[in-house]
């Protein structure tokens, strides 16, 4: 028997989703970085030279670069220091990976759509259409059909 969830019950899920987002935000970037075909070391020396060459920091403070240690905080699932947004960003194109966004659309039941996906869901809306107007096409000789 299933029991109807109140609205504390679904606040009580959504806190619980915020509260554990940044250990989530920061897991998949672990993951990232470990699936990464680059070190750590590179995946800092990547993510500094992509930030100059925007003219951005990363960081908050008067550093022009990050650190290795500043890295290891960001992917620590464990650390309370969180990765700026514009980090997550650099670090996405840094490592070659939307895993980080994927988690972040993840914590709020959405998902990243590939490419592949992107044409699927365009397939399927053209034969929908396609469908509609066969429908339409259907009535209206039927229409016709009864009007002789």
């Amino acid at each position: 028997m299933h029991r109807q969830l109140s609205l504390f019950d679904a606040d009580n899920a959504i806190i619980s989703q915020i509260a554990g987002f940044d250990s989530l935000l920061k897991a998949s970037m672990n993951r990232a970085a470990a699936a990464s075909p680059y070190s750590r070391e590179q995946i800092v020396e990547r993510m500094n030279a992509l930030s100059l060459q925007a003219g951005r920091k990363l960081t908050g403070g008067n550093a022009k670069n990050i650190s290795l240690p500043t890295l290891e905080k960001w992917l620590n699932p464990e650390s309370d220091q969180l990765p700026p947004t514009r980090a997550v960003n650099v670090f996405m194109h840094a490592c070659g990976t939307l895993a980080p966004l994927e988690a972040w659309a993840g914590g709020h039941g959405a998902g990243i759509m590939t490419p592949k996906d992107k044409k699927l869901r365009d397939l399927a809306e053209k034969k929908l259409t396609i469908q509609r107007a066969a429908a339409e096409a259907r009535r209206l000789e039927t229409q016709l059909k009864e009007e002789l």
